[in-house]
């Protein structure tokens, strides 16, 4: 739902989210833990840059157009 909103997402590095976003790109992958989901969210919320340009690649990308907008249609319709 959040790249179906252009957000910037915090995830843990595990296959079905790696291949959904982009490190430092769509997005930011931690380890799956407290401490590294912590980092992450803190990282977010110190740099207003960062939240600009992730939500900015994610609008952008061509991915996400493709995939992530038809599947949150397929959602609505049901």
């Amino acid at each position: 739902e959040a790249l179906a909103l252009c957000r910037p997402i915090v995830v843990t590095n595990i296959p079905s989210f790696k291949d959904q976003i982009e490190n430092n790109t769509t997005g930011i992958l931690v380890e799956a833990n407290a401490n590294s989901i912590a980092d992450g969210i803190i990282k977010l919320i110190n740099s207003d840059e960062l939240r600009k340009q992730l939500a900015n690649n994610i609008k952008n990308s061509p991915r996400r157009h493709e995939v992530h907008f038809s599947k949150f249609c397929r959602l609505l319709e049901k």
